[in-house]
């Protein structure tokens, strides 16, 4: 955590897990007021997620207790369903493959945070994100957790830097077997749900029933890449890039999706070789520099270990961004972010476009 001259009150996003949990305690051993809120996102969209919402907040009102801190609970169901849901559906809806968390963070969790601390008069905002904050050319940065397994600065990459400039990460500088084992220390594994790497809004994860109740799925063809055709596809809703399972195609070499074109309703399958791309190109991009100087990494996914860049772009809004080696599957929808020693420089989301 950075502690340049920091005291005051801090407004913690407080999900009941045990991240959140942990975090809170650190900012009470710095000497913050710390308050509690738990959003309720999920109101409007189903039962089973009214319910997951309230347990929720029931977790989190049972740490606060115990910790002596104020809770507040706020509805963001109506603005989470618009920019997270709706984005989601819509993203899968002309063939790209969304990262919600990343959407959630840039419009729902860290504006929503900021109004609730100008509410009570809170000077600072915080989750339990495993990130930092650091001072890199005389300005503030975003840069990635010292736990490499566990950083999460990918997802928090658009989050705008007024935002930024108010929050503190206090777990930035531990690790997960760290955090677990203050849990235990201070009788706090019995408030601590367990991690789940599932969508959130998608009730039982599954995704294809979850996409049917919002899209029409339309039928069309599944060729190779000189046009052949193969077969036919039910959606292009139900495939992502990169995707080898339940394509429905036989082949004598294995075959992954390699594009998808939204206009055609058509799929274009590939082998393994042909996935890769070096040159890629971003479009609605976030970034808090314009000359780029190499080296830079970037990843292209949360679980991508970056890779090494050669050279970066930008023009009219968009970023190209050309690798030392191919990288494979690179996702339309998904992002590409710039790291220059782990501190985060900046990134967007990868064009539908085949080649720049």
């Amino acid at each position: 955590m950075r502690r340049k001259n920091r005291t005051g009150k801090v407004v913690l996003g407080m999900s009941g897990g045990v991240d959140s949990t942990i975090a809170a305690l650190y900012l009470l051993r710095e000497g913050f007021s710390v308050t509690g809120v738990t959003f309720r996102f999920f109101e409007g969209l189903c039962p089973a997620l009214n319910d997951k919402d309230s347990e929720v907040v029931r977790r989190a009102a049972g740490i606060c207790s115990k910790l002596d801190i104020p809770h507040m609970i706020i509805n963001a169901g109506r603005d989470f369903k618009s920019r997270v849901v709706g984005n989601f559906i819509n993203s899968y809806r002309t063939g790209k493959t969304p990262n919600p968390c990343i959407v959630c963070n840039e419009y729902i969790k860290f504006p929503f945070l900021a109004g609730v601390a100008d509410s009570i008069g809170a000077e600072w905002i915080s989750t339990g994100h495993y990130a930092r904050l650091i001072e890199y050319d005389s300005r503030i940065f975003l840069a990635a957790a010292r736990d490499a397994e566990k950083d999460q600065s990918y997802f928090l990459y658009r989050v705008p830097i007024k935002y930024l400039r108010r929050s503190i990460f206090p777990l930035g500088e531990k690790s997960k077997n760290e955090v677990r084992e203050i849990a235990c220390e201070n009788g706090l594994t019995g408030y601590i749900s367990e991690e789940s790497q599932d969508v959130c809004f998608i009730p039982g994860n599954n995704l294809d029933s979850f996409l049917e109740k919002d899209i029409t799925p339309r039928p069309g063809d599944v060729v190779d890449s000189r046009g052949g055709r193969l077969g036919r596809h039910r959606g292009i809703c139900f495939y992502t890039v990169g995707q080898r399972k339940g394509l429905g195609i036989s082949a004598s070499a294995p075959l992954y999706v390699k594009y998808i074109d939204p206009r055609l309703d058509r799929i274009t399958l590939a082998e393994e070789g042909e996935l890769y791309s070096r040159k890629v190109l971003c479009i609605s991009t976030r970034l808090r520099k314009r000359n780029f100087d190499i080296p830079l990494e970037a990843k292209i996914r949360f679980r991508h270990k970056a890779a090494a860049v050669e050279a970066v772009k930008v023009e009219d809004g968009k970023l190209a961004v050309t690798f030392l080696k191919a990288q494979r599957a690179v996702t339309p929808g998904q992002s590409l972010v710039l790291y220059k020693d782990g501190i985060v420089l900046g990134g967007g989301l990868f064009s539908s476009r085949r080649n720049i």
